[in-house]
Order: structure tokens, then C-alpha cells, then sequence
């Protein structure tokens, strides 16, 4: 939960859940994306990355049904899983076979949902239980808090430069005024002197005054 870049705190995050749950064959994460309103891959194994289609709807997935109800779940029966993941199961993965069970659950704050996270195993006799779960989200709780302070370290890291550059700008308006201040005032100090009419300023004095 201290690091605070995002692919390194994914990455970590990932190697986890490799460690704990060594029965996996196929892991996949992805993270909500707000600017384009759309579930994106950023991680995982057991798939090719390449093969995935362009258009693949995420929402329609495992990972979308917990994203959208923030709800962890488990799944049973090949048949079960591939009527949700079918499109994405026969596009991506290698050759590890039809996984049997899943395990789906949500990156999670108090105030947001960030993405969710799908363990899929193939060998039935390796299939999580119910505790395998409840790790699980445990693991997603803790990476949704970490991403949070990522975030917010970026945000801080951008209203720190918004400072600097507005201490920069006044920097630079209070040298401008001082570099300025000086002929300015010989500038004016000559025009009110021009447009005195009580002086009766000869063409040439005029002129010199002007140049």
C-alpha cells in the first residue's frame, strides 16, 4: 500500500495473487477507465493480451458483473462461465483449457468502485472455496486503498506544479514591474513635461525631449 505508481502497484499486485493462489490458470484485471466509461485490461496472465478483440464489451463479462454490483462471487461449470466470458475465453486464452470455476471480485473504496480482478482454474479438484474468496477481496480491498493513494499523489503532484508555476508568474510580473518601472518613469516624466502649457518649450527643446 506505499507505492505509489499505479503499473508498479499493479504489477505487485498481480505477482500476489500469482503467490497465494498458485491453482490459477488464468488471472485478469482490469481497471475502470472514467474518461472513456469502459472496463480496461491492465494486467494478468494465462491470456495473450494481443488476441484480445478491440471491441470486447468488459461490462458483459464476469469482471463487469462484480464491477457493476460490488459484489465478489464465485462461479461454477464450464458452461456457466462461458456463457459470460465465452467471447474473451476463446480469444485469449492459450492452451490451458475451459476453466471450471472463477473467482470474480471488485477494487473497492468507501467512495468508488476502481476495477475488478477474475481468477479462472480449469482443473475441477482445484476449484477456490469460499475462504480462497474472502482472500481474495481482501487482496482487492487493499490495492483499491493503494491505487486511491496513487491517485491522490498525483493530484498533489499536479496542484504542487500549478503552485510553482504561479510563484514562477508572479516571480516574473515583479521583475518585469521592477525592469520596467525605471524608463517608464523617465517616459512619463517627460510627456507631462510636453503637455505643460505654462512652459514655452522652443522646437528644439521639444524635440530633444521627444528623442
Amino acid at each position: 500500500t506505499s507505492i505509489l505508481d499505479q503499473p508498479a502497484l499493479l504489477d505487485v499486485f498481480i505477482a500476489k495473487v500469482k503467490e497465494v493462489f498458485p491453482q490459477a490458470d488464468v488471472v485478469v484485471l482490469l481497471v475502470w477507465d472514467e474518461s472513456n466509461k469502459r472496463l480496461v485490461v491492465k494486467g494478468g496472465y494465462g491470456f495473450d493480451l494481443a488476441e484480445l478483440p478491440a471491441s470486447l464489451a468488459w461490462e458483459e463479462t464476469i469482471a463487469g458483473r462484480v464491477f457493476q454490483s460490488n459484489l465478489s462471487a464465485a462461479y461454477h461449470g464450464i458452461e456457466m462461465i462461458a456463457a459470460f466470458d465465452g467471447s474473451f475465453l476463446a480469444s485469449a486464452l492459450s492452451d490451458s483449457g475451459k476453466p471450471c470455476c472463477a473467482l470474480g471480485v471488485v477494487l473497492q473504496t468507501q467512495e468508488r468502485s476502481l476495477g475488478s480482478l477474475v481468477v479462472y482454474t480449469v482443473d475441477p479438484d482445484l476449484c477456490p472455496t469460499e475462504h480462497d474468496l474472502r482472500v481474495l477481496q481482501t487482496l482487492a480491498d487493499q490495492v483499491a486503498v493503494a491505487m486511491d493513494n496513487a491517485r491522490l499523489f498525483e493530484e498533489a503532484k499536479q496542484v504542487r506544479a500549478l503552485r510553482e508555476l504561479d510563484a514562477m508568474k508572479s516571480e516574473f510580473v515583479a521583475w518585469a514591474s521592477h525592469e520596467l518601472r525605471t524608463p517608464l518613469a523617465s517616459i512619463k516624466s517627460v510627456a507631462e513635461t510636453l503637455l505643460r502649457e505654462d512652459l514655452a518649450l522652443s522646437p528644439e527643446d521639444q524635440r530633444m525631449f521627444l528623442e
